[in-house]
């Protein structure tokens, strides 16, 4: 009798100390996903210690300590925490442990290899973001279509799912499907109504098929949600120089530029608003502050050329659209602008072999030309 009553005693104890371990992990589990929340994450490891001292085989707490050491920059410790939760359940929250791991991969280690690895293995679990991001690399190494694939799976397994239809609809915005991309964006905005990045690619879209009202709409209401967004303003600027407003355009240009003063686009395209204007001499100002910010675009060199083409410093003209060249060699329209500048200091020869360049790269407004001078 007294044996019985010391095994009930035994076992009570033991399945009391259970549920007492079981609630004291669980309670430093909360608390190292509450310091993660409020992205304090060292703290959030110390918790996530404590609870994998009482609970060494619960692969939830692996994974929970590993992103909190990607996002201190231990990726070594990331990538083991991942593995051993894998280890330990490879199908923990439906790849969870797989996705986090090929996200580590990809972004700070930069290894596509084994990114595409994992992100294939977290698939399997229909985990919704890892087809996202599988998309991303896709699109990244330049396979439109299937990135659109993972982007459409994404979508199928959470429609819910704003990045997806952001992800997706910029493919389509970079492969010229303006009006499919606009649809995606909608979604997007539809799902996430604070989306800044969404309304910036819709109103480029928009930009491209000609609809400027709608484009500035959307700068507008981009800017509204980040008025610090400097490139909107570039954006929006270039948008109201297309619909023919230029004193409208320079006013986001010199917005764009006070916010962000390392800006050769804004500088460029300022001086290209200018130069439009008859304000050549200006615009000069604005090319030069481009170049020195960025001496390896071939379009500034180009502009500023033309610039002095339209004061007649041809000299210094040649030298600039020579420079274009010499950054970016496939650009018909430089070699024609050049050919122009040849023509007016007598140069026929060098002309007309600019000419045949500007034909052969397709720009065939250098046809009349060569015909008139070249035959």
């Amino acid at each position: 009798m007294k044996l019985h009553s010391v095994l009930f005693l035994i076992i009570v104890f033991l399945f009391t100390a259970n549920i007492n371990g079981q609630q004291e992990y669980r309670r430093f589990f909360e608390k190292g996903k509450k310091y993660f929340e409020e992205n304090k994450f060292s703290k959030s490891i110390k918790m996530l210690n404590k609870a994998i001292v009482i609970a060494p085989n619960v692969s939830g707490l692996y994974c929970e300590r590993g992103r909190a050491f990607c996002e201190i920059g231990d990726t070594i410790s990331s990538i083991a925490d991942f593995d051993k939760s894998i280890q330990l359940d490879g199908s923990y929250h439906n790849g969870t442990s797989f996705f986090l791991k090929a996200k580590v991969q990809f972004h700070e280690k930069n290894d596509y290899d084994s990114a595409v690895f994992y992100y294939k293995k977290a698939i399997i679990f229909d985990n919704f973001k890892a087809y996202n991001n599988y998309g991303n690399i896709l699109d990244k190494l330049g396979h439109s279509d299937s990135a659109i694939y993972c982007y459409t799976k994404a979508i199928e397994l959470k429609d819910s799912y704003s990045h997806a239809y952001y992800n997706r609809g910029t493919v389509l915005m970079a492969i010229k499907k303006y009006e499919d991309a606009i649809s995606d964006f909608d979604k997007a905005i539809f799902i996430d109504s604070s989306f800044t990045e969404a309304y910036q690619n819709r109103a480029l879209c928009y930009e491209n098929v000609n609809e400027y009202f709608k484009a500035i709409r959307d700068y507008n209401k981009a800017l509204e949600l980040d008025p610090k967004k400097y490139d909107v303003y570039t954006n929006k600027g270039v948008c109201k120089g297309k619909s023919g407003d230029l004193d409208a355009a320079i006013v986001c240009f010199n917005m764009s530029i006070q916010i962000m003063p390392h800006n050769p686009s804004a500088y460029s395209n300022r001086g290209f608003a200018k130069s439009l204007k008859g304000l050549y001499n200006d615009a000069l100002l604005d090319y030069d502050l481009a170049i020195d910010q960025d001496p390896q675009s071939s379009n500034f060199f180009y502009n500023r050329g033309v610039c002095h083409k339209n004061l007649e410093n041809f000299n210094y003209a040649i030298k600039d659209l020579t420079q274009s060249i010499e950054l970016n060699n496939k650009d018909g329209v430089v070699f024609y602008a050049r050919a122009q500048v040849y023509l007016k200091i007598n140069k026929n020869r060098e002309a007309c072999l600019d000419l045949e360049k500007a034909i052969h790269l397709n720009y065939n407004q250098a046809k009349g030309l060569y015909e008139i001078n070249c035959k």
